[in-house]
């Protein structure tokens, strides 16, 4: 085996959007809606480049994308308006699995931080309503000045937990995220959202799981706990 791959793991690190809920459909359509609203259309191809991304890539992607003379300010508004209403109307749903793996991981005293490109309060909500609100530590692209593939983020949050970067646990689900983890010196468990892994990912990994659920075994493994399944 290789030893990287069976060193006892002694701390988590969770993205939140697209692994521990479904944010990716309520985010797609609210940029969309935006965009139509100053008469720009979204692409598949756009909304893939935005996935994982903190508000500051994407504000860059989609200059890019439209040039300068896009209304930057005004659609990014538009759209957390109107994406946080549906939430807050219910519409934001966990991940099948999430709620049980991260209670439990508390439950069996592993130190859990969450490192997103999602700002504080907005995070600490979706926690909160999610019924999630497990963390020690919540690290922002903020708290750091630059988001995932960086690896800024995941190390902030070690840091702040007192665990070195190489005894933790990255749960993640998009590429930029691996990205990131892999540039931290993390383990990291892939659990695809919108796309399939690539080869790297698949390389990078310890374990490529379709939900949290089935990432359990290997979990418990890498931890050398018993999660109450």
């Amino acid at each position: 085996m290789d030893m990287a791959n069976s060193k006892t793991l002694r701390a988590a690190i969770f993205d939140m959007d697209g692994l521990l809920f479904d944010t990716e459909s309520i985010g797609r359509w609210a940029w969309t809606e935006a965009l139509a609203e100053v008469g720009l259309t979204m692409t598949d191809e756009l909304y893939r480049k935005l996935v994982g991304k903190d508000m500051a890539s994407r504000r860059r992607i989609l200059y890019e994308y439209f040039g300068a003379g896009l209304p930057f300010e005004q659609v990014k508004e538009r759209r957390l308006a109107i994406g946080d209403e549906r939430e807050r109307g219910g519409g934001l749903a966990a991940k099948p699995g999430a709620r049980e793996l991260v209670a439990a991981l508390a439950a069996a005293g592993v130190p859990l931080a969450l490192g997103t490109g999602t700002e504080r309060e907005r995070a600490q909500r979706r926690l909160r309503d999610g019924g999630m609100d497990h963390f020690d530590v919540i690290v922002t692209s903020a708290d750091v000045g630059v988001g995932k593939p960086a690896p800024d983020i995941f190390l902030e949050a070690a840091r702040r937990l007192g665990v070195a970067p190489d005894d933790c646990a990255v749960f993640e689900d998009s590429p930029a995220g691996v990205a990131a983890a892999e540039r931290a010196g993390m383990a990291v468990f892939v659990v695809p959202d919108l796309e399939a892994p690539t080869a790297e990912e698949l390389h990078i990994a310890r374990a490529v799981a379709a939900d949290l659920v089935s990432l359990l075994p290997e979990v418990e493994r890498a931890f050398g706990v018993r999660l109450g399944r």
